[in-house]
């Protein structure tokens, strides 16, 4: 019994030991003691927190990587999402103060779970729930700028995860919800119903103040050896699983926030929002150059963008005339501004000028709004009356991963006339240069008949095809015409 005894007790002494002299004085044990403040916790919130730090001590943060680890395979291997949320409930137990755990739960909530719901309302109170976790973190960690942010993308990215669509079921209900709206103040009291993109504007705002903040006290948080500067040099806050922040990113989001919610507006028909929203995200895109003087040029554009769109919104569009007219103001507009609209203008432009006559494909009239065509594909198509052009890809993959050892190739469109209006085909090819496409053949299609485009494409990429009346001016009872991308092959 002695000897049984003794080894129990050298057994305890050398446990103590590991303790003491090794995870106490780790890397990982000291920057994990950063989650478990316990003074700063919530009375309610305190007991089981303490209860698992008294009774584990120092081998808490043992049982937190097998955690994270056991999360990690389910999250990327089983995709067993509500035990997700019991591990995660877990964890939060053990490192009360880890953000990464709120974002975590409301990732999971939000995203994972949500999206895998087929009845819109169940997947509303997932997405609720997320962005509950979400505020219930940012509350309890106040001082933490990244659930800030996340807060404020959730919002935007929730409604807004697929180009020139809003996720109605989403935004409709958001809207209506005021007890959400009332959580998600961050301080700014309003009695009236807001859009998800204006209630995520102050939280990036909040986010962007923490950052400033953190920077001018040189408490940025570099978790991970993401730069090969020293750390003093960096100018960024980085989260736990390498999520680099700076306040440039939270502050691009306001722009973005500013510009979806005009365009909502816009097409919730009221022009006088939109003017209003498409304005001020001119303004914080001008503002945005001001403030940060390596950011992109492409800012410049973003704000003579809105500005003719905040005018173009004022526009009446009631009559089928006054539409025309709203269709060709908006058309340079679009063609200029390529894909900047993140295709929320190219949508609204579609439905507009199909209804004048252009064809399912509209709008398709600049290089950036171009229809991929599949090979030997045939689409039949229409100029619609007035400057109408149709643009048209094709794209050719190199055989191997070096694009260098691409050969030139021999493209070609087929294309027929099919009604009655003249066209001219202008085929395209990409060269890696600005500009990126240069014009390599063109032709006039004066009977109904195929007949064929071709040229050589030496770069390996997209290459276009555009379609146009010969005359612009011509009238025209049966502007149709059919195409098909008939070839592709190394040129001899």
């Amino acid at each position: 019994m002695r000897r049984t005894w003794v080894s129990v007790a050298i057994l305890v002494i050398a446990l103590l030991g590991v303790q003491h002299f090794g995870l106490e004085r780790t890397r990982e044990k000291k920057e994990e003691d950063r989650y478990t403040r316990y003074a700063e916790l919530k009375t309610t919130r305190m007991l089981p927190q303490y209860v698992a730090a008294l009774f584990m001590g120092s081998f808490r943060a043992v049982a937190v990587d097998v955690l994270w680890v056991e999360l990690k395979r389910l999250q990327d291997h089983e995709h067993r999402y509500f035990e997700i949320v019991e591990i995660m409930d877990l964890i939060h137990v053990l490192q009360p103060r880890n953000p990464e755990v709120w974002s975590n739960q409301a990732w999971n909530a939000a995203y994972n779970i949500a999206n895998n719901v087929r009845d819109p309302e169940e997947q509303w109170k997932w997405i609720r729930t997320g962005l509950e976790k979400l505020m219930e973190g940012a509350t309890q960690l106040n001082d933490d700028p990244y659930l800030k942010y996340q807060i404020g993308y959730t919002l935007v990215n929730k409604a807004t995860w697929s180009d020139g669509v809003f996720q109605e079921p989403y935004t409709s209900r958001f809207v209506a919800d005021l007890d959400l709206q009332r959580l998600l103040r961050c301080g700014r009291p309003s009695d009236r119903a807001m859009t998800p993109f204006e209630a995520a504007i102050p939280w990036f705002e909040a986010a962007i103040e923490d950052l400033n903040r953190m920077k001018t006290e040189q408490r940025w948080r570099y978790y991970r050896a993401t730069s090969g500067k020293a750390t003093e040099d960096r100018d960024y806050h980085t989260t736990q699983v390498g999520l680099n922040i700076h306040p440039s990113s939270a502050d691009g989001f306001i722009y973005w926030a500013k510009l979806y919610n005009a365009f909502y507006y816009w097409r919730q028909k009221r022009a006088d929002k939109a003017a209003e929203w498409f304005r001020a995200a001119s303004a914080h895109a001008r503002l945005y150059r001001k403030r940060y003087r390596s950011s992109s040029p492409i800012f410049d554009d973003y704000a003579v963008m809105c500005d003719r769109l905040a005018r173009a919104s004022e526009m009446p569009a009631e009559a089928r005339e006054e539409r025309r007219l709203l269709l060709e103001t908006l058309t340079p507009v679009l063609v200029e501004a390529g894909n900047k609209d993140c295709g929320y203008l190219r949508v609204d432009l579609s439905a507009l000028k199909q209804e004048m006559g252009g064809d399912g494909f509209e709008f398709n009239d600049c290089v950036d709004c171009s229809r991929k065509v599949e090979f030997e594909e045939v689409i039949e198509a229409t100029i619609a009356p007035g400057a109408d052009v149709d643009f048209f890809e094709g794209s050719i993959r190199p055989a191997g991963e070096d694009p260098g050892t691409f050969p030139p190739h021999r493209v070609a469109f087929q294309i027929k006339k099919d009604g009655d209006l003249d066209l001219k085909a202008t085929l395209w090819a990409f060269q890696g240069v600005s500009p990126l496409l240069r014009p390599v053949a063109t032709r006039e299609l004066r009977e109904n008949r195929w007949e064929e485009i071709e040229g050589i494409t030496e770069v390996a990429g997209h290459f276009e095809v555009s379609v146009e009346a010969l005359d612009p001016s011509a009238k025209a009872r049966n502007p149709v015409y059919l195409l098909r991308w008939s070839l592709a092959e190394p040129a001899r």
